[in-house]
């Protein structure tokens, strides 16, 4: 394991997808209107976001463990808070899953890419709400 020292961004800087293709495919799910390479170059990622995203096996664990704890119908009348909001990687996998997802994100530059990428994937904007 490679240990880097945290850098904080003072300007925030879009990763284009040929320079961090692998992040994309190992962070962002096929899945909804997300298909193809040409449907993830359309979501949008910070260098400082590209640390904190989610896996995408992360994701679908963190579903399989609420789906096994509740049941899914049970999850579909839930409404849940992801309080790490990031850019959206576990909100990506939870936002069709439930009632209503609350996403919290500190960073306002982040909630906008939150918004975006949530939107590429086409998810109810009546479904969730970024705080």
């Amino acid at each position: 394991m490679k240990i880097m020292k945290f850098k904080p961004e003072l300007e925030y800087k879009l990763i284009k997808f040929n320079n961090a293709k692998k992040k994309f495919i190992t962070k962002f799910p096929i899945m909804k209107n997300v298909k193809s390479e040409k449907d993830l170059k359309k979501l949008k990622i910070t260098e400082i976001g590209r640390y904190s995203l989610a896996l995408i096996q992360t994701g679908e664990a963190f579903v399989k463990i609420l789906n096994k704890i509740y049941g899914k119908d049970e999850l579909k009348k839930m409404i849940i808070t992801d309080g790490n909001g990031g850019l959206g990687g576990l909100s990506i996998h939870l936002a069709g899953k439930c009632k209503f997802l609350n996403i919290i994100e500190l960073n306002p530059h982040h909630a906008v890419l939150i918004n975006h990428n949530l939107n590429v994937y086409g998810f109810n904007k009546k479904k969730y709400k970024i705080y």
